[in-house]
């Protein structure tokens, strides 16, 4: 298994020798404080103990004037939650694909945390693509499960999913985790599609987000990850030279990306 002092960098490189590099920072992965390479799920659990923050808001999801903050220790409930309705219920399997094509909320976070929790593989899904452009991204990595925002069922899913091997389908909405009430809600004005979405279909089931955070109880689910040579996340490439192609990250590159802006951010 490779360790960090496999990957040193040249320190005569100019950003090191003219003045550019910030004293105090690492030049080196290895030498960032409290560094460790460990599976997604595994350093979620590390960092929170690391830094004490299971208490924390750490999630702040902002949509017109209201702003819903979730603790750590809710989002690991829900990704618990999450992930082992995809393992018990819908039969994911470490390695299986999870396409997400959801933007930027705690509905997203959610389903990516429970992924890494189970050993899935988290296929993100631009939000922009057209129909042609969605089926050949699922068909490029055999996605088994997709995630979707419900407003966006009629804008291309519908039409692409039935020439895809997607099972099952798991819609979701911004109101699935906000915890206002009713009136509040309705005042935000958030569209939904959950009357475009039948139950099933002759080729996938349909799963409500809001149903398996609220029904699942939570398991121990442990799987066996090697962090330098398995897939956390696919993304597809912007396809400037050709058709977009599947570009894998490892467990270890992402916790290495982590690591490796932990002293700019500080």
């Amino acid at each position: 298994m490779p360790s960090l002092d496999d990957f040193i960098v040249d320190e005569n490189k100019v950003w090191f020798t003219e003045g550019y590099w910030p004293e105090g920072v690492p030049k080196q992965l290895k030498d960032v404080d409290g560094v460790k390479i460990t599976p997604m799920w595994e350093g979620y659990l590390h960092s929170a103990e690391y830094y004490g923050t299971l208490d924390n808001d750490i999630c702040v999801f902002v949509y017109k004037s209201y702003m819903e903050r979730v603790k750590l220790k809710t989002l690991f409930e829900y990704a618990k939650r999450f992930g082992t309705y995809l393992s018990d219920n819908l039969g994911v399997k470490q390695g299986d694909v999870v396409a997400i094509d959801v933007p930027n909320s705690i509905n997203f976070v959610v389903a990516y945390m429970g992924c890494q929790y189970i050993g899935a593989i988290a296929q993100g899904i631009n939000m922009t693509y057209k129909s042609m452009e969605l089926l050949h991204s699922l068909k490029m990595t055999d996605a088994k499960v997709f995630v979707m925002m419900d407003m966006l069922y009629i804008a291309g899913p519908k039409d692409v999913l039935p020439q895809t091997n997607v099972k099952h389908v798991i819609p979701t909405n911004f109101v699935d985790f906000l915890t206002a009430d009713q009136e509040t809600i309705e005042g935000l004005g958030i569209p939904s599609g959950k009357d475009s979405i039948p139950d099933e279909t002759e080729h996938y089931k349909v799963h409500w987000m809001k149903d398996i955070i609220k029904n699942t109880e939570p398991k121990e689910i442990k799987v066996e990850i090697d962090p330098w040579t398995t897939p956390a996340v696919y993304l597809m490439t912007g396809g400037t030279t050709g058709l977009p192609k599947v570009a894998m990250l490892s467990h270890a590159n992402l916790v290495a990306n982590i690591y490796m802006v932990k002293e700019w951010v500080n």
